[in-house]
């Protein structure tokens, strides 16, 4: 059986992995967030942030459709650059999380924005699909800094820059506040997206999720491709398995509790046969409202 993959293993291997080989993998879209596109979400960053016992809470970038899940140990900057539009630090750690507006040189797409950052001597990491956001990722060497570019909607960009990352717990927390980036004004479709997209990392290609016509629920299939009707009576790790589902489904429903969402939508999780049409475990309202095991 398939077990839930580490807590955050895709942030801790970001800039462990050669660029090159990263540059490899696709370009993420957000209207097609499969398991083959870099893909980072909030849920990931809230497992984290859950872990670590980190308190904390979001702030609206002015005069952007954008909002960031800031620690709180960060404390505002008060003398900061024309440009900038958020600027925090952990006086601490010397951690610092800062949003300013570039330039970009009449760059239509992130790409061409890519090909700039690479020109000067930055270190991509490729394009990333982030809570709804399309994202360039790479770092700055001189700066030891994670930059984050955001193209906004009137042909300009915004740029998260993060640093140090290369203090361990430094990075570590940088790199959860970078996968908290979200719209400020979110949907239900965002919500099942960020759902996906974890589940990319810690589940894999066996899932769907989907979402009632009417925006009333979200549903979301899981399987293991040797568990079907005919084996499933063989299988010995049951409790295991709805613990492992249980847990999933309490982190998704807390955060649709977060975006506000927990009273207007209903989330259900499913274990099933790969073809989706025998369920073995379905969990609704965080209880397991059917088990294949149960007498």
């Amino acid at each position: 059986m398939k077990k839930l993959t580490a807590i955050l293993l895709v942030l801790v291997m970001l800039f462990s992995l050669s660029a090159a080989a990263m540059a490899d993998e696709g370009t993420p879209d957000a209207a097609d967030n499969s398991s083959d596109i870099k893909t980072m979400s909030f849920v990931t960053a809230l497992r984290s942030i859950r872990q670590n016992d980190w308190e904390g809470e979001f702030h609206k970038a002015a005069d952007l459709n954008l909002s960031v899940w800031i620690p709180n140990q960060f404390k505002a900057k008060d003398d900061i650059p024309d440009d900038c539009i958020l600027s925090y630090a952990d006086e601490k750690s010397a951690a610092s999380v800062m949003l300013h507006r570039v330039g970009i040189d009449g760059a239509k797409s992130l790409e061409e924005v890519e090909k700039s950052v690479t020109d000067l001597g930055g270190n991509s990491a490729g394009i990333y699909w982030i809570n709804s956001f399309n994202v360039l990722l790479y770092q700055n060497a001189a700066d030891d800094a994670l930059c984050a570019v955001i193209l906004s909607e009137d042909d300009n960009a915004v740029e998260f820059v993060l640093s140090p990352i290369s203090d361990k717990e430094c990075n570590s927390l940088l790199t959860t506040i970078l996968c908290t980036v979200q719209p400020a004004t979110l949907h239900v479709e965002d919500a099942a997206q960020m759902m996906d997209a974890d589940l990319n990392v810690t589940w894999g290609e066996n899932k769907h999720v989907t979402i009632a016509n009417d925006d009333s629920d979200i549903t979301i299939n899981m399987w293991d491709e040797d568990v079907t009707a005919d084996t499933i009576s063989s299988i010995n790790n049951w409790d295991a398995v709805k613990q492992d589902k249980l847990n999933t489904y309490n982190i998704y429903a807390e955060t649709l509790a977060i975006f506000g969402m927990d009273q207007d939508v209903e989330l259900i999780l499913q274990y099933t046969s790969p073809d989706e049409k025998t369920p073995f475990l379905t969990i609704e309202k965080g209880e397991v409202t059917y088990d294949v095991f149960a007498k």
